[in-house]
């Protein structure tokens, strides 16, 4: 991954684990659905940039 998508994964999981501990801590249904999600993008977004990266056939 290049840098500024090492950045945008380490943003999201910053911003996941504190909208779920806030979310725990205030027991809010919606900040714990909310850090999932950023949960889910750094995810999906760290495996897409190495499939992309990957690609042998990129220029």
């Amino acid at each position: 991954m290049n840098l500024l998508s090492k950045i945008i994964v380490i943003i999201a999981s910053l911003l996941s684990v504190s909208s779920l501990m806030f979310g725990i801590y205030i027991q809010d249904l919606l900040i714990l659905s909310v850090g999932l999600l950023f949960a889910l993008f750094s995810i999906v977004f760290s495996l897409e940039t190495q499939h992309i990266l990957n690609n042998p056939f990129r220029k």
